[in-house]
């Protein structure tokens, strides 16, 4: 490869960035001082004192915008930032994890966004580096790291992209994104939107008549509100949805009001998977998703490739060319029969006996407070029949099989899914056994893939024996010293 020389100096726009942890606790509090000295015409110590502060800040962070400097040679990365305390980075090509260029709406008119360049390095964010550069510049690092090679384009229709918003959104990600937005408009317009939002909800609800009591309108139809805002919020993310599979390297482009691209290479990928939310498992619909090292600290919500997928049309994806989906091992399942199926299930079933003992209990000893007392255990009775599939899917489904590529599948917290990866990729194996499962000789394996945000699955009640078995095979398959007697 041609040695090329190429360096980069930083956006103006990241003294703002560089500004942001002193948002709240220093420029917020320093604008309104100014404010109220322009309306007042006097000023108090405190905002002197922090209109100072806010000064030494603001000069700091221009030295450390002007002083800094990205070089790429030799396929190497060079950063160099900081005025005061210097510091220095070398990221060869090779140990780069993933590149991702975000844009706002509001940079687009400065021609800026924001790059962020992942390395397996430290903890998780610690191995990242996060600057500004003009727009073009940050193609021409993109294009330097990864080649200018076109990649083919694969586009889904709004129908793909809305049935999997419709999916995988949710009621409580609607609220967390909802609550803070309804509250900054109407701040904007000197109105509690919150309280006539609420009232009209509430008057809404009194038209309709059901057997649980008032309240219990006004709450679904807040969940309906806030699932009905979460799927559209989804959607106008996904609308610009894009994926670019090359040789080596996958791209994807993604968001609307804050576009972003990431691109990483095949080799960076430590396991890839096929995960279902409860609905999507109702409709048999799947996303094909990647783990990449280093990849930023949602990694679910940016590795997603394929968005409702079909089960059984992901093997036949040839265009992605992806590693690891090759199945040339034993699989192991949980031991079956009525007792271990009454083993998966019975911490479901306990709190379901429990919650209806202490429903009907209550409600023969307050006779006028059932509708009450009804609602108020309604969610641990949803959530015991939830779980009691939770299990029933372990031990219907639940399999392992060890080889050069692991293959595992098994419900995990609220998303059921396979998983593929190469053995060496694992980091931990656990294997725990109780008093009853070393009677029963039965174990239950948790596996750890190595990544800074560490991606796991545990399978339940496997047959002891035959575990150890393949698992010791594989590590001796696997061993630096294979074929060495003196080991």
């Amino acid at each position: 490869m041609k040695n090329t020389i190429k360096e980069y100096k930083a956006h103006p726009l990241m003294i703002l960035q560089l500004l942001k942890p002193f948002l709240f606790v220093l420029i917020l509090p320093a604008l309104t001082g100014l404010v109220q000295y322009l309306i007042m015409g006097s000023a108090t110590v405190l905002f002197t004192v922090e209109f100072v502060v806010l000064g030494v800040v603001l000069s700091i962070a221009l030295l450390n915008c002007i002083n800094f400097r990205l070089k790429t040679e030799n396929e190497k990365i060079y950063i160099n930032k900081g005025f005061f305390l210097k510091k220095r980075a070398v990221i060869p090509f090779s140990k780069v994890s993933a590149v991702t260029v975000k844009q706002s709406f509001w940079e687009i008119p400065f021609f800026s966004c924001t790059v962020i360049i992942n390395t397996e390095a430290g903890s998780n964010k610690k191995g990242d580096f996060e600057f500004k550069l003009p727009k073009s510049d940050a193609n021409e690092l993109f294009n330097t790291i990864y080649g200018s090679q076109k990649r083919p384009a694969v586009k889904f229709s709004a129908k793909t992209l809305l049935l999997s918003s419709v999916l995988t959104s949710s009621a409580i990600t609607g609220l967390v994104v909802a609550v803070p937005f309804i509250h900054r408009l109407g701040k904007l317009f000197g109105r509690a939107l919150s309280r006539a939002l609420f009232d009209e909800i509430s008057s809404f609800s009194q038209k309709f008549n059901t057997y649980f009591p008032p309240i219990f309108n006004t709450v679904m139809l807040i969940l309906l509100l806030s699932y009905a805002f979460a799927v559209v919020y989804s959607f106008v993310k996904a609308l610009n949805f894009r994926l670019f599979a090359g040789e080596n390297h996958i791209e994807v482009h993604y968001g609307f009001f804050i576009r972003q691209k990431t691109i990483f290479k095949k080799q960076a990928i430590t396991d890839i998977s096929v995960e279902q939310t409860f609905l999507m498992y109702l409709f048999k619909r799947c996303m094909l998703c990647v783990s990449v090292a280093g990849y930023g600290d949602k990694r679910d919500k940016k590795s997603m490739l394929l968005p409702c997928e079909r089960l059984n049309e992901v093997n036949e994806i040839d265009f992605l060319n992806l590693p690891y989906l090759e199945q040339n091992s034993v699989i192991l399942r949980p031991l079956r029969g009525k007792r271990m199926l009454l083993r998966f299930i019975k911490v479901p079933m306990i709190i379901f006996m429990i919650v209806s003992a202490v429903v009907f209990t209550t409600a023969l000893l307050v006779p006028y407070f059932e509708r009450f007392i009804l609602l108020a255990c309604l969610p641990f009775l949803l959530s015991a029949v939830f779980l009691t599939f939770y299990f029933y899917y372990n031990y219907r489904y639940g399999k392992i099989g060890f080889g050069s590529f692991v293959y595992s599948r098994a419900a995990s917290k609220s998303v059921f899914k396979e998983m593929y990866f190469p053995f060496e990729n694992i980091a931990v194996i656990k294997i725990t056994r109780g008093i009853i499962a070393r009677k029963k000789g039965s174990c239950n394996v948790k596996i750890t893939v190595r990544s800074q945000k560490s991606n796991r699955i545990k399978i339940w009640h496997l047959k002891y024996t035959a575990l150890k078995e393949n698992l010791w095979k594989e590590i001796l398959n696997n061993s630096p010293h294979k074929g060495n007697t003196n080991q």
